[in-house]
């Protein structure tokens, strides 16, 4: 069943969908009267998901006919904050695949030795395309936010920080951490520099090794994601 993450209106049990983004990819995937396909929007923490059947598709919108609903809060909120790559692909990869896993707050941040050039307003705007396909392939409930910051130590007041490196402890040693704050963080190209480690080392609760390899940013960040969501 498709699923369409998008806002709608809401009148006697009928949704209304307009994005423009979704009415034509329902008549991409062919999409017809009576298929039934799941939507779903979140708004202020809570992801509402309808099934429903469409019942009137024209150029401009589609008509819903609501035959279940499912009202869930967010599942558990992590953040991820990872060095900015140094390809397009590798950035989208990590986009994608955090998405996919569940985290609630990407953020990319530029330090002394990233080599990725700065996520610009139309890069921004086309790995925030490919979160919410992501989203919708996976059949996920969180969208998560994403954005660029220059000075981490302002984003990282007040939270806590899981530090992923070498040498440190394995992550199936880890203690449950409150997730309400919490932020994995990952190396970009280059590795982290001293003065990063100054800058938020304060914040930092716990150190998690990811093995013995060396690993690539989007690696890194795909493993710390996953192990953060599931193993935390």
């Amino acid at each position: 069943m498709r699923l369409f993450h998008t806002p709608f209106v809401l009148k006697n049990k009928q949704l209304t969908l307009s994005e423009e983004r979704v009415v034509k990819h329902a008549r991409v995937l062919r999409l017809q009267v009576w298929n039934e396909i799941a939507v779903q929007d979140t708004v202020d923490g809570v992801t509402i998901r309808y099934i429903c059947c469409i019942a009137e598709m024209s150029k401009n919108h589609i008509l819903c006919n609501i035959l279940s609903s499912d009202q869930r809060l967010l599942e558990t909120w992590i953040g991820m904050l990872v060095g900015i790559p140094n390809t397009n692909d590798k950035l989208h990869t990590i986009v994608q695949k955090l998405t996919e896993i569940g985290i609630s707050d990407i953020v990319f941040w530029k330090n002394d030795r990233s080599t990725g050039q700065d996520i610009s307003v139309k890069k921004l705007s086309k790995i925030c395309k490919i979160s919410l396909e992501s989203l919708e392939q996976s059949n996920g409930r969180q969208l998560p936010t994403i954005s660029q910051v220059d000075n981490i130590h302002e984003r990282v007041v007040g939270k806590e920080l899981v530090l992923f490196d070498f040498e440190w402890q394995d992550v199936t040693s880890i203690q449950w951490i409150p997730t309400d704050r919490l932020y994995g963080v990952v190396w970009p190209e280059g590795h982290f520099s001293p003065r990063d480690y100054e800058t938020i080392w304060f914040q930092v609760v716990s150190k998690i090794s990811l093995g013995d390899h060396i690993l690539r940013t989007e690696t890194a960040a795909i493993t710390g994601a996953w192990a953060l969501k599931n193993l935390i």
